[in-house]
């Protein structure tokens, strides 16, 4: 194994193309050596961490390929600036070090194209400090995901999402590999991230869908007001495309171009719901759960012989699901709960 602890700033790893392969998630001999060796030098995970992130938030894509010696010259400059204490401003003024990055941030879009998606995924979730949970829907049909806030997430089949579990911070993140819809909980103090690929979506409350591919990720809105930018930077962002309801931003991953156009098709299932919204006057339960069903592609389990002649008379329209559900069991006299990915609604029934 090669001797990694002499490795002390960033540059040192990202000159090394087994890292690169590694934060990427490739798997193999080589690279199966970075896990032996973090969990036997806890004390580097920091400068590793900043090493991957680096990897994540770089956009330039390089004209040319550098020549060996080109990297050899840049690799040699960079050696002498070595830092023994981690200091990221200090190094990040060295012109050398401007190339150096460039030539890794070339390295890690070539690799990236073999598989992007996944790949991209593993290292954006891996480079976070804090402990995560995985949610993945391995199933044909969708599955539902109740998060810290109370927001909602429906996982399409074979997506994937991963978050803190105690969403603590001033930020609300989540990380999306797939097709997912979301209905956020609206807090302007704790504004809400997904980072899908190489694009971030901020938003304050709303309903959206995003879904990544292995040559697109597009964003498309049903309620409210999205901010949606490329990479994972936390400033504001000038160039963030603002998207209104029906529109949708499409970032197409072989030029890194981010677009704005409108929604190709109804963001949801059923569009004569969404335009109509959740409006009910004296309607069957059953009916009121049909078309959530409809609507959100889950599964409502309840039972019909007790529930499903109850009334509702309700104004649910642009309320996010668990909103939506909380509004419904209370007027019934009932409660939920999410279990496997369904809503299961408990209730006595209704008299008369």
């Amino acid at each position: 194994m090669k001797n990694y602890t002499v490795y002390e700033t960033i540059e040192d790893f990202l000159a090394d193309d087994s890292f690169l392969k590694w934060a990427r998630g490739v798997i193999d001999d080589e690279t199966l050596e970075w896990e032996h060796w973090l969990a036997t030098h806890p004390h580097k995970r920091e400068v590793v961490d900043e090493a991957i992130r680096l990897l994540n938030s770089l956009q330039v894509r390089p004209v040319r390929e550098l020549t060996d010696e080109e990297v050899e010259v840049l690799v040699s400059a960079a050696r002498p600036r070595r830092q023994h204490r981690f200091a990221i401003g200090r190094w990040a003024a060295a012109a050398a070090m401007t190339l150096l990055v460039g030539y890794g941030s070339y390295q890690f879009y070539c690799w990236q194209s073999a598989d992007t998606r996944v790949s991209t995924y593993q290292a954006l979730t891996r480079a976070q400090s804090a402990s995560l949970i995985e949610h993945v829907n391995t199933t044909h049909q969708p599955l539902l995901v109740k998060l810290p806030d109370g927001s909602t997430v429906v996982l399409k089949s074979e997506a994937k999402i991963s978050f803190n579990p105690s969403f603590g911070g001033k930020r609300r993140e989540v990380f999306l590999d797939g097709e997912a819809i979301f209905d956020v909980i609206k807090n302007p103090a704790r504004p809400f991230y997904v980072y899908s690929n190489e694009l971030t979506t901020r938003v304050l409350g709303t309903s959206f869908i995003v879904k990544t591919s292995e040559n697109d990720v597009t964003v498309a809105v049903k309620s409210g007001k999205v901010s949606v930018f490329h990479g994972a930077d936390n400033t504001d962002r000038p160039n963030a495309l603002v998207l209104m309801p029906n529109q949708q931003a499409v970032f197409r991953r072989r030029d890194a171009n981010l677009v704005r156009e409108k929604a190709a098709e109804p963001v949801l299932p059923r569009p004569e719901i969404a335009v109509a919204g959740f409006e009910f006057s004296d309607t069957p339960l059953d009916e009121v759960f049909k078309q959530i069903q409809l609507t959100y592609g889950i599964q409502i389990v309840y039972d019909r012989e007790t529930l499903s002649r109850c009334p509702l008379t309700a104004s649910l329209t642009n309320r996010p699901l668990t909103e939506t559900l909380d509004i419904i069991c209370k007027a019934i006299e009932a409660h939920y709960d999410v279990l496997d990915g369904q809503i299961v609604v408990h209730g006595k029934g209704c008299r008369g």
